[in-house]
């Protein structure tokens, strides 16, 4: 007898585990659909939270919100880009993604000074691709409404978007011209 219910408490005991063992199973199957749709779930509740129609008046096409994904920061998986217009002149782009294996949250945010997209490439040719704008030139000391941009290379790093490069988006030739419509303006 003591036998038999010691065969039957094994028999149980190896249910059990087994039952136990699928439950964990489906739960981790379902944790994994949760993080692989959070953010998709993300850019929609962001959606309904940014006003998406038409912003600015410069391109009655363009909308308030994009988003894409790019894997930033080399770590094998793709943060998620959400750019949006922050004023007529302004664009703003914010990276979210995993800040450590539970934690998804805001990576790094840039502010452009002119209302063109973010481009994401790989402009250090370190197989990592950074995040690429058009701003105001920081060369010649200008207003915005002359017109001297620079394209500007951000790398993300742990601590936030430090940049990388910077090329001028002019030639000397537009330098003299809107340093001769400067001066004619002031006098």
């Amino acid at each position: 007898m003591e036998l038999a219910l010691s065969v039957l408490g094994i028999i149980l005991a190896v249910a059990i585990a087994g039952w136990e063992y699928r439950r964990a199973n489906r739960a981790e199957a379902a944790l994994d659909r949760v993080f692989n749709t959070l953010p998709q779930r993300l850019v929609a509740d962001l959606a309904r939270m940014i006003d998406t129609r038409t912003t600015a008046t410069f391109d009655e096409t363009r909308t308030g919100l994009t988003t894409q994904y790019a894997d930033l920061n080399g770590d094998g998986k793709p943060e998620l880009l959400v750019s949006y217009l922050s004023g007529p002149h302004n664009i703003s782009l914010q990276v979210f993604g995993m800040k450590n294996h539970w934690e998804f949250g805001l990576l790094g945010e840039i502010f452009g000074q002119t209302p063109t997209d973010f481009d994401v490439e790989d402009v250090d040719d370190d197989g990592i691709p950074e995040v690429s704008v058009v701003e105001i030139a920081k060369g010649p000391d200008l207003p915005y409404v002359m017109g001297l941009r620079d394209r500007v290379s951000y790398k993300l790093t742990t601590s936030g978007f430090v940049e990388v490069k910077r090329v001028k988006c002019y030639s000397a030739e537009d330098l003299r011209e809107a340093l001769a419509s400067w001066h004619a303006s002031e006098a």
